[in-house]
């Protein structure tokens, strides 16, 4: 059976490659000493999941899902008889979803994927999935957290209803503290305690504050967050353990289309607030829509710029809870970058950094 969805592999050292994959006889023994000095230590069966042009060509595998909702590798221990294993997340044929784990096993002098176990069905929402210790995954639903691992009961905990967005972990190593961001613009901090096997024993989820709907999620380090969104302004923010205040809970774009601004109907609940802003990035995108009017002009319905002025947009900006409107102009900004109060300058001079630089 051959299926459109693939798993490439590719071994180094000691891989049979059939005629039709095999590099020309110039490049054969290059790829040969590359290929040598990228596995010195590692022996053999060390898989690449990177297409490199001093490596042999990839080979494809087949698997038997369908449709694919979301591949990671998984850890299954440090031994040094482990193989590598991924899992798959993937949606049947009666749409329920299920993760499917597999080894990458050397057979014959060649990588095959091994099914080692199928998990339990999973929230029919469920679309990402995060490994953590002992080969267990963490599968990610709009509305549960469950972590599945071989032979051992799933475990599940109820979280905010919305979709997770991006997700990002404060301690790579222990895996033990995950920062979740859903598309409410809400970001939470999921905390795993393992048992002595190493197997996750208790997980619980708390609320943080609210963002900016994040794209991405980057840890810079001592509790700083840096905050990626298409959605609205980027930011860099540092979380606390204790909370800074109470903030309003933001309510959905759907919530004021069905309520007049102010009405009961929105929602004013208050939450304390673990997030202190550092800085903020504008993002003009997405521009829904925008219009072009005079710089001057008291007739904006004009739709261009009047005669002797520069034209400015008004862009309708954003999405989800921070839409808004922007002008942008055309022109030159001053932006205050160092301020030092001293009193009596009477002239200023520029030096270089460093002697022969070529920088100010």
């Amino acid at each position: 059976e051959r299926y459109p969805y693939t798993v490439r592999e590719q071994l180094v050292g000691g891989l049979r490659v059939p005629p039709y994959l095999r590099p020309d006889d110039d490049d054969e023994e290059e790829s040969r000493s590359a290929s040598r000095r990228k596995s010195a230590g590692k022996g053999k069966g060390v898989a690449h999941a990177v297409r490199s042009s001093d490596m042999y060509p990839a080979l494809t595998r087949y698997i038997r899902e369908l449709k694919v909702l979301d591949l990671q590798f998984i850890r299954r221990g440090d031994g040094p008889t482990q193989r590598p294993a991924f899992a798959v997340l993937y949606e049947d044929a009666n749409m329920a979803r299920q993760v499917h784990v597999y080894s990458i096993d050397e057979v014959q002098g060649e990588l095959r994927p091994q099914s080692l176990w199928t998990s339990d069905h999973v929230e029919p929402t469920s679309n990402i999935i995060i490994p953590l210790m002992r080969g267990a995954v963490l599968v990610l639903g709009e509305e549960t957290l469950t972590v599945v691992a071989a032979n051992r009961p799933p475990l599940r905990m109820s979280k905010r209803a919305a979709a997770v967005t991006a997700f990002e972990w404060i301690d790579i190593k222990t895996l033990e503290r995950l920062l979740l961001a859903d598309d409410s613009g809400v970001l939470s901090l999921v905390i795993f305690q393992y048992d002595r096997s190493g197997h996750v024993k208790e997980m619980f989820v708390e609320r943080l504050g609210s963002i900016s709907v994040a794209s991405g999620l980057s840890y810079l380090g001592d509790g700083c967050v840096f905050v990626g969104s298409h959605c609205g302004d980027h930011a860099a923010v540092r979380l606390h353990t204790e909370p800074l205040g109470e903030e309003a809970d933001l309510c959905s774009a759907d919530d004021v289309l069905a309520h007049p601004l102010g009405s009961a109907g929105v929602s004013k609940a208050k939450a304390n607030t673990f997030i202190e802003p550092i800085e903020s990035f504008t993002n003009l995108a997405p521009v829904v829509d925008l219009c072009m009017v005079g710089m001057g002009s008291n007739d904006l319905s004009a739709g261009k710029a009047t005669s002797g002025n520069y034209g400015s947009i008004v862009a309708c900006s954003g999405q989800r809870t921070t839409p808004g409107l922007r002008l942008v102009r055309n022109g030159v900004g001053v932006e205050s970058v160092a301020e030092l109060a001293v009193s009596g300058v009477v002239n200023a001079w520029s030096l270089s950094a460093e002697v022969g630089g070529s920088m100010d």
